[in-house]
């Protein structure tokens, strides 16, 4: 059973799977305070700090996807076990999530070849962010589930056009899931790496780069919306 007493990042016990024990967790706390990197679901052979025994979902994880990530997370368990990094297995990881995705979307809803492109993106743009967004770039919210069923398994919490085809040129998507609070942290991320792209560095060091100046603003948030209209005005170089 378990213990409902635990403090602070443990929210909420979910039925456990097997041996695991399924915690709904504070993820941004756990960003803020353990590992930036922990986005919607981890386990110990990924993050360290997770007990063997756990598997830990983001609170603001649909319950709608709560499956979805359960299966990557025992996924991820299985091939590591043999001693593959977390880098080496993500692909097939990904290809087991999107295969079970499209096998759910495919009893609830026709399939995403009947649906165009432009209808796809309907469906998944949310809200258009008009204080953030310039003529050089908008941000959208976004319905992270639909992005995740109809095109990528592994987009979680934000990305950019420069790095993901299926975003529209010129968009930075974030999911309507975020808390507020957590919104401008990964923006900020987005902003500086897509920047970084722009000027033609590859994504492993754009994204170590956006990394960096991500956590600083965690641990200097009231310095944030100065440095998020500097991110938004150099946007005109990617153009």
């Amino acid at each position: 059973m378990n213990d409902q007493k635990r403090g602070r990042p443990y929210l909420e016990p979910l039925p456990d799977i097997g041996p695991y024990h399924v915690w709904l967790v504070d993820g941004a706390q756990i960003r803020k305070e353990r590992d930036e990197n922990f986005v919607y679901s981890g386990q110990h052979r990924h993050f360290r700090f997770i007990p063997a025994n756990e598997l830990w979902l983001d609170r603001t994880l649909k319950p709608g996807e709560r499956h979805f990530f359960i299966l990557r997370l025992l996924t991820e368990l299985r091939l590591m076990a043999h001693g593959a990094t977390y880098g080496q297995i993500e692909p097939q990881v990904n290809e087991i999530e999107t295969r079970e995705r499209r096998r759910v979307l495919r009893q609830r809803v026709q399939p995403p070849t009947h649906l165009s492109a432009h209808q796809i993106i309907e469906k998944i743009h949310k809200d258009l962010l008009q204080s953030l967004s310039n003529q050089h770039i908008k941000i959208w919210l976004v319905d992270g589930k639909a992005v995740r069923d109809f095109y990528c398994a592994d987009y979680v919490a934000g990305g950019h056009d420069l790095f993901y085809d299926f975003i529209p040129s010129g968009e930075i998507w974030l999911e309507e899931t975020l808390l507020p609070q957590e919104r401008h942290f990964i923006l900020v991320h987005e902003l500086h790496e897509r920047y970084l792209m722009g000027l033609g560095k590859d994504y492993p060091h754009a994204h170590l780069g956006a990394t960096i100046i991500e956590d600083y603003y965690r641990d200097h948030p009231q310095e944030l919306d100065h440095r998020l209209h500097e991110e938004l005005v150099k946007q005109k170089i990617n153009c």
